[in-house]
């Protein structure tokens, strides 16, 4: 099939973030080769970072499914943890339907959390393939 342009944005060559929507919620994230799961922030997160951001709240969207299974991933700059759920996830003006991403609660401080509360980005979205990615989860590309 054919294709679409996302805009890509380069941060200081550190961070190269874009817009996707997750049940038609906005969002900047880091498009990263290195991971192969999607994760915004969610309404549980408490930490003040989280309040510079939006959060993915699932009472906003007609699409969200639950899922629950635990989200945990060690990155070198610090763990970041959450919960699964499934929505729509739009990609330039592709829309993959019961797309499984992960509602961060906790992104624990150091590195990482720094850079999400000095960054312009506001989750990640892997590229890698589903064989690196918890619970062998298919990425937009694949599904």
């Amino acid at each position: 099939g054919g294709g679409d342009n996302v805009p890509i944005h380069d941060y200081q060559n550190a961070q190269f973030y874009g817009p996707i929507k997750v049940g038609g919620q906005s969002f900047q994230v880091i498009f990263d080769t290195g991971s192969a799961n999607i994760w915004v922030p969610g309404k549980a997160c408490g930490f003040f970072t989280c309040y510079l951001h939006p959060r993915y709240d699932e009472s906003k969207s007609k699409t969200y499914e639950k899922d629950g299974r635990k989200y945990s991933v060690q990155y070198g700059s610090g763990p970041v943890e959450g919960v699964f759920s499934k929505d729509t996830v739009t990609v330039g003006n592709i829309d993959v339907k019961g797309q499984l991403f992960a509602e961060v609660s906790k992104v624990s401080f150091g590195p990482l959390n720094i850079a999400f509360a000095a960054g312009k980005f506001d989750g990640l979205l892997g590229l890698g393939f589903n064989s690196i990615s918890q619970y062998n989860i298919p990425t937009p590309f694949e599904a």
